[in-house]
Protein backbone atom coordinates (compact mmCIF):
# COMPACT_ATOMS: atom_id res chain seq x y z
CA UNK A 1 0.00 0.00 0.00
CA UNK A 2 1.09 3.19 -0.92
CA UNK A 3 -0.17 6.45 0.95
CA UNK A 4 0.27 10.27 0.28
CA UNK A 5 0.05 12.53 3.22
CA UNK A 6 -0.19 15.97 2.88
CA UNK A 7 3.05 17.83 4.01
CA UNK A 8 2.27 19.59 6.75
CA UNK A 9 1.01 23.18 7.47
CA UNK A 10 1.77 24.15 11.16
CA UNK A 11 -0.13 26.54 13.53
CA UNK A 12 2.49 29.37 12.83
CA UNK A 13 2.00 29.13 9.25
CA UNK A 14 -1.42 30.02 9.16
CA UNK A 15 -2.20 33.65 7.95
CA UNK A 16 -4.09 36.30 10.83
CA UNK A 17 -4.80 39.32 9.11
CA UNK A 18 -0.95 40.43 8.34
CA UNK A 19 -0.23 42.97 6.39
CA UNK A 20 1.27 42.05 2.59
CA UNK A 21 4.14 44.02 2.75
CA UNK A 22 6.78 41.65 0.91
CA UNK A 23 5.00 41.39 -2.93
CA UNK A 24 7.47 38.17 -3.73
CA UNK A 25 9.23 35.49 -1.94
CA UNK A 26 11.00 32.38 -2.62
CA UNK A 27 12.33 30.72 0.29
CA UNK A 28 13.54 27.47 0.76
CA UNK A 29 17.12 25.64 0.00
CA UNK A 30 18.16 26.08 -3.51
CA UNK A 31 20.85 22.70 -3.83
CA UNK A 32 21.10 19.49 -2.83
CA UNK A 33 18.21 18.19 -4.95
CA UNK A 34 18.55 15.87 -7.90
CA UNK A 35 17.36 18.76 -10.33
CA UNK A 36 18.59 22.09 -10.93
CA UNK A 37 15.09 23.89 -11.11
CA UNK A 38 15.13 25.88 -7.77
CA UNK A 39 18.37 27.09 -8.79
CA UNK A 40 17.54 28.40 -12.53
CA UNK A 41 14.02 29.62 -10.87
CA UNK A 42 15.84 31.51 -8.09
CA UNK A 43 18.39 33.42 -11.10
CA UNK A 44 15.18 33.90 -13.11
CA UNK A 45 13.19 36.40 -10.81
CA UNK A 46 16.04 38.45 -9.67
CA UNK A 47 15.04 41.00 -12.00
CA UNK A 48 11.39 41.07 -10.23
CA UNK A 49 13.94 41.50 -6.78
CA UNK A 50 12.38 38.61 -4.41
CA UNK A 51 12.72 39.50 -0.57
CA UNK A 52 16.05 38.08 0.35
CA UNK A 53 15.17 35.47 2.85
CA UNK A 54 17.89 36.28 5.49
CA UNK A 55 17.91 32.41 7.74
CA UNK A 56 16.14 29.09 7.22
CA UNK A 57 14.70 29.38 11.01
CA UNK A 58 10.87 27.57 9.82
CA UNK A 59 9.03 29.90 12.00
CA UNK A 60 11.10 33.01 11.03
CA UNK A 61 9.85 31.94 7.26
CA UNK A 62 6.71 31.37 8.30
CA UNK A 63 6.53 35.02 9.76
CA UNK A 64 7.79 36.35 6.06
CA UNK A 65 5.44 34.66 4.21
CA UNK A 66 2.63 35.96 6.04
CA UNK A 67 3.30 39.46 4.87
CA UNK A 68 3.63 38.18 1.46
CA UNK A 69 1.45 38.43 -1.68
CA UNK A 70 3.34 35.84 -4.10
CA UNK A 71 5.45 32.49 -3.19
CA UNK A 72 7.11 30.96 -5.40
CA UNK A 73 7.46 27.15 -5.09
CA UNK A 74 9.62 24.62 -7.11
CA UNK A 75 9.88 21.06 -6.49
CA UNK A 76 11.44 19.61 -3.93
CA UNK A 77 12.76 15.68 -3.55
CA UNK A 78 9.52 15.25 -5.08
CA UNK A 79 7.14 17.54 -7.48
CA UNK A 80 6.12 19.78 -4.52
CA UNK A 81 7.73 20.79 -1.32
CA UNK A 82 6.29 22.10 1.82
CA UNK A 83 6.28 25.68 0.64
CA UNK A 84 3.33 24.52 -1.41
CA UNK A 85 0.96 24.45 1.41
CA UNK A 86 2.68 27.01 3.75
CA UNK A 87 2.28 29.68 1.19
CA UNK A 88 -2.21 28.66 0.68
CA UNK A 89 -1.93 28.51 4.57
CA UNK A 90 -0.30 32.06 4.94
CA UNK A 91 -2.87 33.67 2.67
CA UNK A 92 -0.18 34.08 -0.56
CA UNK A 93 0.00 33.41 -3.99
CA UNK A 94 1.19 30.12 -4.96
CA UNK A 95 2.70 30.54 -7.88
CA UNK A 96 4.07 27.43 -8.14
CA UNK A 97 6.31 25.23 -11.05
CA UNK A 98 3.85 23.16 -13.09
CA UNK A 99 5.10 20.27 -11.43
CA UNK A 100 2.38 20.47 -8.85
CA UNK A 101 -0.02 19.10 -11.69
CA UNK A 102 1.07 15.82 -10.75
CA UNK A 103 -0.03 15.29 -7.12
CA UNK A 104 -3.65 16.47 -5.60
CA UNK A 105 -1.88 19.06 -3.42
CA UNK A 106 -4.61 19.08 -0.56
CA UNK A 107 -7.09 15.58 0.30
CA UNK A 108 -10.40 17.46 0.21
CA UNK A 109 -10.08 20.45 -2.42
CA UNK A 110 -9.66 20.69 -6.07
CA UNK A 111 -7.06 23.22 -6.87
CA UNK A 112 -7.62 25.38 -9.97
CA UNK A 113 -4.56 26.84 -11.94
CA UNK A 114 -5.55 30.88 -11.82
CA UNK A 115 -7.92 30.26 -9.71
CA UNK A 116 -6.49 29.19 -6.54
CA UNK A 117 -3.15 29.17 -7.36
CA UNK A 118 -0.71 30.10 -10.73
CA UNK A 119 1.76 27.41 -12.34
CA UNK A 120 4.59 28.36 -14.23
CA UNK A 121 7.30 26.57 -16.54
CA UNK A 122 10.29 27.40 -17.40
CA UNK A 123 9.54 28.92 -21.04
CA UNK A 124 6.57 31.36 -19.05
CA UNK A 125 8.17 31.92 -15.97
CA UNK A 126 8.64 35.83 -17.10
CA UNK A 127 5.58 36.53 -18.42
CA UNK A 128 3.06 35.07 -15.75
CA UNK A 129 5.31 36.51 -13.04
CA UNK A 130 5.21 39.81 -14.23
CA UNK A 131 1.71 39.61 -15.43
CA UNK A 132 0.50 38.79 -11.88
CA UNK A 133 3.00 41.70 -10.31
CA UNK A 134 0.95 44.22 -11.88
CA UNK A 135 -2.38 42.98 -11.42
CA UNK A 136 -2.82 43.65 -7.47
CA UNK A 137 -6.78 42.79 -7.69
CA UNK A 138 -5.50 39.27 -8.91
CA UNK A 139 -2.93 39.13 -6.55
CA UNK A 140 -5.88 39.44 -3.72
CA UNK A 141 -8.12 37.15 -5.08
CA UNK A 142 -6.03 34.94 -6.16
CA UNK A 143 -4.61 34.51 -2.75
CA UNK A 144 -8.17 34.60 -1.02
CA UNK A 145 -9.35 31.81 -3.46
CA UNK A 146 -5.73 29.58 -2.19
CA UNK A 147 -6.91 30.10 1.54
CA UNK A 148 -10.20 29.18 1.22
CA UNK A 149 -9.00 26.11 -0.44
CA UNK A 150 -6.55 25.11 2.35
CA UNK A 151 -9.04 25.94 4.99
CA UNK A 152 -11.38 23.22 2.99
CA UNK A 153 -9.56 21.37 1.55
CA UNK A 154 -5.99 20.49 4.47
CA UNK A 155 -7.77 18.29 6.78
CA UNK A 156 -5.23 16.49 8.47
CA UNK A 157 -7.59 14.31 11.02
CA UNK A 158 -10.02 13.70 8.38
CA UNK A 159 -7.08 12.37 5.94
CA UNK A 160 -6.05 9.85 8.74
CA UNK A 161 -9.58 8.95 9.03
CA UNK A 162 -10.00 8.15 5.40
CA UNK A 163 -6.30 6.01 5.86
CA UNK A 164 -7.76 4.39 9.06
CA UNK A 165 -10.58 3.46 7.51
CA UNK A 166 -9.59 1.99 4.74
CA UNK A 167 -7.46 -0.85 6.86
Amino acid sequence: VIGSIPIKARWFHIWNGEEKTIPLICGGNKKGFIHNIREVVDKRIQPFNPYQVPFRNMVGFARLLKKTKISVACPGWGPIGSAHNEALAAKAVLFSYDSVKAVKLLPFAEMVDGQNYVSFNLENLDGKLSSLMSNQDEIKRIAENGKQSFDEGYRPRKTADVILNYF
